[in-house]
């Protein structure tokens, strides 16, 4: 997992608008670092915050549309809210 590298205040709408010339790199990513964090329930435990990876996320959906006959040539309608796991780990991707 990699530190937090900045925090901004949304409602600051200087930073939030802020301009610069530099282009930042983007970071170097490897398919176990995490790409979401889903919050549970707490149905089983506590509610607490799952850290989803890139490879996780991407096998998901391979398998899941495999299961669904789902080819290049398919359409897809998303019809999920976007705060939905579902909606975020495999309608979308």
């Amino acid at each position: 997992m990699r530190d937090i590298r900045e925090i901004n205040d949304l409602n600051n709408r200087d930073v939030l608008f802020r301009r610069t010339n530099r282009h930042p790199k983007s970071p170097a990513v490897s398919s176990e670092d995490g790409a979401q964090i889903q919050y549970t329930s707490g149905t089983t435990s506590f509610p607490k915050g799952a850290v989803l990876s890139h490879r996780g996320l991407v096998n998901n959906v391979r398998f899941y549309a495999t299961r669904c006959g789902v080819d290049q040539k398919a359409t897809w309608i998303n019809i999920m809210p976007l705060f939905h796991t579902s909606e975020c780990g495999i309608v979308s991707l």
